[in-house]
């Protein structure tokens, strides 16, 4: 069976990708707040974007880099104590 190969994905296009999923679901997301995700998701699309679920479902229609630093700095004590 041949290795599957994962492609990167650039940071700028992952950031408008979610940016245009925000403006599709009615989310208020500002770049910084994307930026962050993105990052958490540390080169994963698919992590980047459950990052985004995340955020969605804990803070409302309304995201902010601060409300999304300290959710992510939540989930990550959560699995280093859980």
């Amino acid at each position: 069976m041949p290795a599957l190969q994962l492609s990167v994905v650039e940071f700028e296009a992952l950031i408008e990708r979610m940016d245009w999923i925000c403006r599709q679901e009615g989310i208020e997301a500002g770049p910084e707040a994307l930026a962050v995700l993105a990052q958490a998701g540390e080169g994963s699309v698919r992590d980047s974007l459950s990052a985004l679920d995340q955020a969605i479902a804990c803070c409302g229609s309304k995201l902010d880099a601060a409300q999304v630093r300290a959710l992510l700095a939540a989930f990550r004590s959560i699995r280093c104590t859980g």
